[in-house]
């Protein structure tokens, strides 16, 4: 395939995963909600849809050494269907948790993968532009799902339909968004001796995905990554919890989303000229001062204020990801590039199933505003990180 196609069939994939990933989280965050604005339930569903990447995700990384990043997609992308199958219908909390684990599951091997193809046929020189090609497309989806299926929604509650079937209409929309990314997989595969290298070259064991953040910059470019991905989750699972509160409705609540997608989509167009003009690191410096100043106020925002706010937040969400991303990719070697992106995902994980578990925990009725300052936290420790690397670092 030559690179525009295949460029172009992981667009159109990242499109239709990310908006029905942005679309789920939503919708989940409202089925979540029909058994009681609970801040810890709140907390354990953005940890149960965060624990299979925290779990799995270094062994998907060698498994997409070994296999094609097509067909780990296409299988990914099922997994995520059945769980948004099970979600439509699930009578108790410990249902809808299940489900937010197989989506969850789903979403983080179509991931990796897609990231482990990009990687694959990305020539030197050219990572921050096609990760960023890629983080695009994803940004594009999150901007159009959640309006959308929002909006499908609002149409259900004006037919005059319960809040549980009108959240259960949602869940479906998001159900077709996922089912149109498992048809570009079969457009992406490599000829005959690309997808893969000789197999003593991919004979790694399991460890040298956590040896690799021992590695200089590694591990600051995880931590910065994490703290996105934290904000990320905190995000859609909080959100809901807060409009819900002060009044706000559904329809509302995704054009928030909207906004945040369409800027992350603006920030992240030529963004290999913008890292070759500015470099990374005030690209970082500048995206994460945003979010952790957009976090301290949103809690005090009213409808206008928290568009302002989440603007912010999808600069914060739209540089950061593929600067890390080409920041790793710079300081491994070719073979352990799938490693590499699967620790990466980890670390994300890791972080997105400890924090919200453990602030819906212990935070009382304050609980969002507590939930959305610790997050500014986190973001102003990666601006201090950032700040104190060299994200332009070159592997050695």
């Amino acid at each position: 395939m030559t690179p525009r196609p295949w460029r172009m069939a992981i667009s159109i994939q990242a499109f239709a995963l990310q908006g029905g990933y942005a679309g789920v989280r939503v919708m989940f965050g409202y089925k979540a909600l029909e058994f009681g604005n609970d801040a810890l339930f709140l907390g354990l569903m953005a940890t149960t849809f965060a624990l299979p990447g925290l779990l799995a995700a270094v062994p998907i990384g060698h498994l997409l050494s070994r296999f094609s990043a097509n067909a780990v997609t296409a299988i990914g992308s099922s997994v995520f269907a059945t769980g948004i199958v099970l979600a439509v219908g699930a009578p108790t909390r410990l249902v809808l948790a299940i489900a937010s684990v197989l989506a969850g599951l789903g979403h983080i091997a179509a991931s990796i993968a897609q990231q482990t193809l990009v990687a694959q046929r990305t020539p030197p020189g050219r990572s921050d532009n096609d990760f960023g090609i890629l983080a695009t497309a994803a940004s594009a989806g999150q901007l159009v799902g959640p309006p959308l299926i929002a909006g499908v929604a609002v149409l259900a509650a004006t037919l005059g339909v319960s809040v549980a079937d009108q959240n259960a209409v949602g869940l479906l929309a998001t159900l077709v968004w996922v089912i149109g990314a498992i048809i570009p997989s079969w457009h992406l595969r490599l000829p005959r001796g690309e997808s893969s290298r000789p197999s003593s070259e991919r004979a790694e064991s399991l460890m040298q995905g956590f040896s690799l953040a021992r590695k200089p910059g590694v591990w600051r470019a995880l931590v910065v990554s994490a703290a996105v991905l934290v904000t990320m989750d905190i995000t859609y699972a909080f959100v809901p919890a807060w409009a819900q509160a002060n009044g706000i409705g559904i329809g509302i609540v995704g054009w928030l989303f909207a906004v945040r997608a369409a800027v992350s989509v603006a920030s992240r167009v030529g963004l290999g000229w913008s890292v070759v003009r500015l470099g990374r690191k005030l690209l970082l410096v500048l995206a994460l001062s945003a979010g952790a100043v957009a976090m301290i106020l949103l809690p005090f925002a009213d409808t206008v204020g928290a568009f302002f706010a989440m603007a912010a937040l999808g600069l914060t969400l739209g540089l950061p990801q593929p600067l890390t991303m080409s920041w790793i990719v710079a300081l491994v070697r070719p073979r352990q590039v799938g490693a590499a992106m699967g620790l990466r995902m980890g670390s994300n994980r890791l972080a997105q199933v400890t924090i919200p578990l453990v602030i819906g925990a212990t935070s009382g009725g304050g609980a969002v505003a507590s939930v959305f300052w610790l997050t500014a936290g986190f973001l102003a420790a990666a601006v201090a990180i950032s700040a104190g690397s060299d994200p332009d670092q070159k592997r050695t």
